[in-house]
């Protein structure tokens, strides 16, 4: 009788429910587990025979105005992509019109009309991307972009106001007012589960437009908040890993520890994508990892193969291995650290142009042993802290934000009394032994005046 209610230990059911059918169609795809399939498909009949137009309201169901419950959006549609049974994707729609239900959130009205993330609902920031990757999943099963609108208004709303340079939002949780990003431990920030429906939600952008702007946040997030989350030994998480503080990792079972798994394994996905370009296919690299890809290009099975100096230098090299020459375009991101970026063809230099925050490589014929050799910008940067974080300063080498640790430079000066001279960073850097990066900046103590430090 207190089963989808807001009653305690019953108010996170259909949450609980939502990631129960994502886990059984993530199974399903990839194994055809029939049982599986099944079991995914009865769990969401008891929604449908609880939920909707003339039965219980969804947003009883659910904590945080309601968004907790109606998160199920995105599984909803998945399960009818993989079944063609309209009834999801009738239930999928009656979802998205409970938002403007009484004390609703109001997700896309909001979003449309004040364009503020924190203005939206109560401003919690894990359900609320949650729903927002669910409506991505909307648009692209029924090809309505116009439901993208309310979603790329959030998505400027958080880069803009709200994001750290680490690539995570959020304070104990919510959205934070605007330019509100404090630093320590008591404050709670970057929450790693928002951290990671974060990196969905750029991920669900970049699939549905290609803008190479997406996988930036991407690769910022997962190089550098969600990565500092985890434990070195991969067994604990740190629920709000602060830019200012010691971190502490929690073993219990809790949600940051269930999606801060699930967020590394996406990285793979994001890597290496597919696209039509002009009517013909077209392979985007979106890392500078070494690694591979296997997928059919211009008809014609294709490996492309990257071997990269990343992130010790910025050199990569791409080698195209096929048994039939095949036509396909290439495109290389290009993220705002790595510019300017050259590409040579074959041993020889070669004039790309830029669309959408991608190195564009025509459709051309490739064949068998076709290399492409990337050179880019990898070195130290000063990033200077502004808004309410004037004042301060971070370090970066590449798309990686780094630390200055009192615990691992003990002869340094404390970070109470350390500010960084603008461009004052020696560059080139090196690694020694392919482990520590060294390079040389000058910083700057009330007391001591300038200090030069090999970092």
């Amino acid at each position: 009788e207190t089963r989808f209610g807001l009653y305690d230990g019953a108010d996170w059911d259909v949450w609980s429910h939502k990631y129960c059918l994502i886990g059984l169609l993530t199974y399903y795809q990839f194994t055809g587990n029939e049982p599986a399939l099944n079991a995914c498909r009865k769990a969401a009949d008891l929604l449908l025979r609880t939920f909707g137009p003339g039965k219980k309201s969804i947003l009883s169901a659910g904590t945080h105005v309601g968004m907790a419950a109606t998160s199920v959006l995105e599984p909803m549609v998945l399960l009818y992509r993989c079944t063609g049974d309209e009834r999801y994707l009738e239930f999928a729609r009656d979802i998205v019109k409970s938002w403007d239900e009484p004390n609703g959130p109001r997700i896309i009205q909001t979003l449309l009309t004040v364009k503020q993330v924190n203005k939206t609902a109560n401003g919690k920031a894990y359900e609320m991307l949650s729903n927002l990757a669910g409506l991505c999943e909307l648009a692209r099963a029924t090809g309505d972009r116009q439901l993208l609108v309310p979603v790329l208004n959030a998505w400027q709303d958080i880069v803009s106001k709200r994001l750290y340079l680490t690539g995570s939002t959020s304070r104990a949780e919510a959205f934070p007012d605007d330019y509100d990003l404090p630093n320590q431990r008591s404050a709670k920030i970057g929450e790693t589960c928002v951290t990671v429906t974060w990196i969905q939600l750029n991920l669900q952008l970049l699939r549905l437009t290609g803008e190479a702007k997406f996988a930036n946040q991407i690769e910022t997030s997962l190089y550098n908040h969600l990565a500092a989350a985890q434990n070195p030994q991969g067994d604990d998480w740190c629920p709000y890993p602060p830019l200012e503080g010691v971190k502490y990792y929690e073993s219990g079972i809790s949600c940051c520890h269930s999606s801060g798994p699930r967020g590394m394994a996406l990285a793979p996905q994001t890597a290496w994508l597919k696209a039509k370009v002009d009517g013909a296919d077209a392979l985007l690299v979106s890392t500078f990892e070494t690694s591979s890809v296997t997928t059919e290009l211009g008809g014609q099975p294709v490996t492309v193969a990257q071997r990269s100096e990343f992130p010790l230098k910025g050199e990569s090299w791409l080698k195209v291995k096929l048994g039939q020459p095949a036509r396909f375009a290439m495109r290389l991101r290009v993220p705002p650290w790595a510019s300017p970026l050259s590409v040579k063809l074959n041993g020889r230099s070669f004039a790309v142009a830029q669309k959408d925050g991608w190195a564009v490589l025509s459709a051309r014929e490739w064949s068998n042993g076709d290399s492409v050799e990337l050179l880019y910008n990898l070195g130290p940067k000063l990033v200077l802290g502004e808004h309410r974080n004037s004042g301060t300063g971070a370090m970066t080498w590449g798309p990686f934000v780094l630390a200055y640790d009192e615990k691992r430079d003990p002869g340094l000066p404390s970070t109470r009394r350390v500010g960084f001279r603008d461009n004052s960073v020696q560059a080139p850097g090196r690694f020694e032994s392919g482990q520590f990066l060294e390079f040389s900046i000058q910083l700057r103590t009330p007391s001591q005046g300038l200090v030069k430090a090999e970092l």
